[in-house]
């Protein structure tokens, strides 16, 4: 426990952490921050908690510098709900992902797919029985799809708005096999 605050030390330190990350955006005059998932520990935060972090969030989210959201496995959806779609009702565009979906920055396109529980996927008929490493196996597949999926969308629509993508960058919240960093 902090003792000048009350709240976890943990807590504390996450809110600090994110104001530090989005003052350094600012100082670096960033055009956008990506957060890609897990903004709490709680799956489904008190409104108390959600304002605290929309605090530390600071600018982000603002003419100023842009906030592109993604759903983590800790950002638990509760009647279609999450922290990161509170928070992205609060965002001065819409730029919260509990889906996969594309959000332009000028010329750059940001493919977001936000975590894809694997026990959803079980819940699915025929599944329950399905050995973990084929779990994965199609969680995997799907991902692939799905960041294809996203590029091919990406250059449709930059193609329909008349000049290329300067860029297209894949975000997720995912670990991937044989990747250096989850």
């Amino acid at each position: 426990i902090d003792p000048e605050s009350g709240l976890n030390a943990r807590l504390v330190d996450y809110l600090s952490t994110l104001r530090w990350v989005v003052d350094e955006a600012e100082r670096q005059d960033c055009d956008a921050l990506v957060i890609c998932g897990d903004f709490t520990e709680r799956r489904h935060p008190a409104p108390w908690l959600v304002s605290l972090i929309q605090d530390a969030l600071g600018k982000a989210g603002s003419d100023d510098m842009e906030l592109v959201a993604i759903r983590g496995n800790h950002d638990g959806e509760i009647a279609g709900g999450s922290i990161v779609s509170v928070l992205g009702a609060s965002l001065l565009h819409d730029r919260a992902f509990t889906r996969p979906g594309i959000a332009w920055l000028g010329r750059t396109a940001i493919c977001a797919i936000p975590f894809l529980d694997r026990h959803w996927l079980r819940a699915q008929p025929g599944m329950e029985h399905t050995p973990d490493d084929q779990v994965f196996q199609i969680l995997s597949d799907q991902i692939v799809t799905i960041a294809a999926g996203l590029y091919a969308k990406a250059q449709a629509d930059a193609a329909r708005m008349g000049a290329p993508a300067e860029a297209c960058v894949l975000v997720l919240h995912h670990t991937l096999a044989g990747a250096h960093m989850s």
